[in-house]
């Protein structure tokens, strides 16, 4: 076996470690640093630990004879004196996939969405868990979910640490830095996390988003960007205002409690006050909101408020769905967000709400279930597909 053949087969033996959380603390850090050695690495970690492609390449290999596949994979990577062609890199970093796949359903049980291989299609789809991804502000790039516990990190004088009850804290006992250093986690589709950043605000990160934020607050306006869904407690601090922005929308506080939700897919960009007062403006408008209070964003930049059940809006943050008489639409939103599901719409079901409280913990087939015996909708599962039908 050459050198190519054995770093790829350790590569997939890391990937495949990881997706069952088995890896030991030297081949998480053997992972990470392969991680980070390219963007091309990093795209193809994403893609290998996506449930959703898993299915795909899955699927695929049951339909073809496994040595075949072996000796296409040998093949390609001792074409030696082809190596240096970006073409053959490619089909190299494609050969880690064939590799990974194999050595995960063959002699592995996936921690993740499993794969009956004896009955093609067939997919158990889990709820969300604690995953999200740390980038430094040097573009490495940390797997949070899979650190041990304690400091994982000296960013530039600041110590970050991963605590026992899972969320990353930042601490700075230093001087201020000379030059901001920015630090940004994501979570997947099918993932969650917490942080505490250096001033002792928390940001709870729902499914599909992210938190750009300084590694200190040096400014004199504490200022941070997101993405997709996030809660925060904000730290009072009469000095330093706190600044949240989310594609044109800012939100100013000194010390207070609010949630966001400015995905990409929804009507608008909605933020709830829970606690506290707070500015929130738009391009044409802003608009002091007192607790109780929502407030609607549209693409326009209009802004509407109006009164909001604090219990329904932050129910995700507590492990819960809560609704009441919600859009199915707006639902199955949040539930393919959580269950990395996609849904499609067989018959026109635009009028239809539900209400009901669901833990995020449970099975989707049991949310499904739950929501068929009191809507007027029923399901149909596909794989990683979910078809609501009347």
């Amino acid at each position: 076996m050459s050198g190519m053949d054995k770093k790829a087969l350790r590569t997939a033996y890391l990937i495949s470690g990881y997706m069952q959380q088995t890896l030991t603390e030297r081949e998480k850090i053997e992972l990470d640093d392969w991680i980070n050695q390219s963007r091309q690495n990093l795209k193809l970690f994403e893609e290998l630990t996506d449930p959703g492609k898993v299915e795909k390449y899955a699927a695929i290999m049951q339909q073809m004879n496994k040595k075949r596949i072996r000796d296409k994979i040998d093949q390609r990577i001792y074409a030696g004196n082809l190596l240096n062609r970006p073409i053959i890199k490619w089909v190299i970093a494609a050969s880690i996939i064939g590799i990974t796949i194999i050595t995960f359903f063959i002699f592995f049980k996936s921690a993740g969405p499993t794969i009956n291989p004896d009955i093609a299609g067939t997919v158990i789809i889990k709820p969300g868990s604690d995953r999200a991804t740390l980038k430094l502000s040097d573009g490495s790039v940390m797997i949070l979910d899979s650190m041990q516990n304690g400091m994982i990190k000296n960013e530039k004088g600041v110590v970050i640490r991963k605590s026992a009850d899972g969320q990353v804290e930042y601490t700075n006992d230093t001087v201020p830095l000379k030059e901001e250093a920015f630090n940004t986690i994501s979570t997947p589709r099918g993932g969650q996390y917490r942080v505490t950043l250096s001033d002792g605000t928390k940001a709870w990160l729902n499914a599909a988003s992210s938190i750009k934020y300084p590694v200190v607050f040096n400014d004199t306006v504490r200022k941070v960007e997101i993405t997709g869904e996030v809660y925060f407690e904000v730290t009072k601090d009469k000095t330093k205002p706190f600044k949240v922005t989310v594609n044109d929308v800012a939100v100013e506080v000194l010390g207070t409690r609010f949630n966001i939700n400015g995905y990409g897919d929804e009507p608008g960009i909605k933020v709830s006050l829970v606690e506290g007062i707070i500015n929130v403006s738009s391009k044409h408008k802003s608009s002091m909101m007192h607790p109780g209070q929502q407030a609607t964003i549209n693409s326009a930049g209009d802004l509407d408020l109006m009164d909001k059940d604090m219990d329904e809006v932050t129910a995700w943050k507590e492990g819960y769905f809560r609704w009441k008489k919600e859009n199915i639409q707006d639902i199955m939103r949040q539930v393919a967000r959580w269950y990395d599901v996609d849904v499609v719409y067989k018959d026109d079901i635009r009028n239809e709400n539900f209400g009901g409280i669901v833990s995020r913990k449970d099975s989707i087939s049991k949310v499904l279930k739950i929501m068929e015996s009191t809507a007027t909708i029923h399901f149909k599962t596909e794989g990683k597909k979910i078809i609501v039908i009347k």
